[in-house]
């Protein structure tokens, strides 16, 4: 797999980028420069996924 192909096959959602700049302004991860694929899984999940879901079981 090229590098290419490694940086299109995980991106952060709209949802998820929106959730993590309203909660954490301006933040710029470091690890994300190096290992931009676990990051990528981990805002999808954490500031997508679980926010979404506590929202439907909030209601």
């Amino acid at each position: 797999m090229t590098n290419t192909q490694q940086q299109d096959s995980v991106r952060i959602s709209e949802a998820a980028y929106k959730n993590h700049e309203e909660l954490f302004p301006n933040h710029k991860s470091t690890l994300k420069a190096t290992d931009p694929e676990p990051i990528e899984v981990f805002d999808n999940f954490a500031f997508d996924e679980v926010i979404a879901e506590s929202r439907v079981k909030g209601k």
